[in-house]
């Protein structure tokens, strides 16, 4: 009747994680931190912002998640300005509405239950980015039910440190600074 909570290492104690997952969570860190001031993250101020050149950027995305610099942030982006509605709604063909109401509330509760990580949510959402068009994928993603766009987020979020949390949310209306 136990119930056990699994958490990342780096939540408690961030200094005791792998180099590879502070390098991952400071990728994070410092593209959330870029997009709130208002700066266009590019992989050449995250290495600074790091300490790190770039080919340890690529290197620590490419073999830790699978996946790019540019696709990180442009999943990113997409997830914020669909959760604060600026992407319009549009007719979606039949297949792309089937992603926003179906398979991305799938994959949600793929997470919830363990069966997937935050890391295959991110992978998830860039194939189907790509297979889609980042265009159509904007639509999507607007047809997507709030409460999933905020899942999928809270899973890119799993790699941001909850000190810059703190100081991130509030940046959505949806999460005024009490909801924390």
């Amino acid at each position: 009747t136990a119930t056990v909570t699994v958490e990342d290492i780096y939540d408690i104690a961030p200094e005791a994680a792998s180099k590879g997952v502070q390098t991952e969570r400071g990728i994070f860190e410092a593209m959330m931190s870029m997009l709130q001031s208002g700066v266009n993250p590019t992989i050449d101020l995250v290495a600074s912002a790091l300490g790190k050149a770039k080919s340890t950027i690529t290197f620590t995305l490419k073999t830790r998640l699978d996946i790019g610099f540019r696709a990180v942030k442009k999943s990113l982006v997409l997830l914020l300005e669909a959760i604060n509605n600026k992407t319009k709604l549009s007719d979606l063909p039949e297949d792309a509405i089937f992603i926003a109401k179906e398979y991305l509330p799938c994959v949600v509760q793929d997470l919830e239950s363990g069966q997937i990580t935050p890391a295959d949510v991110i992978f998830e959402m860039i194939t189907t980015a790509k297979a889609f068009g980042e265009r159509q994928f904007r639509h999507i993603l607007a047809a997507t039910p709030i409460t999933t766009l905020c899942k999928l987020l809270g899973a890119v979020l799993r790699f941001v440190p909850q000190k810059l949390l703190s100081e991130l949310i509030p940046i959505s209306p949806l999460f005024p600074p009490h909801s924390l």
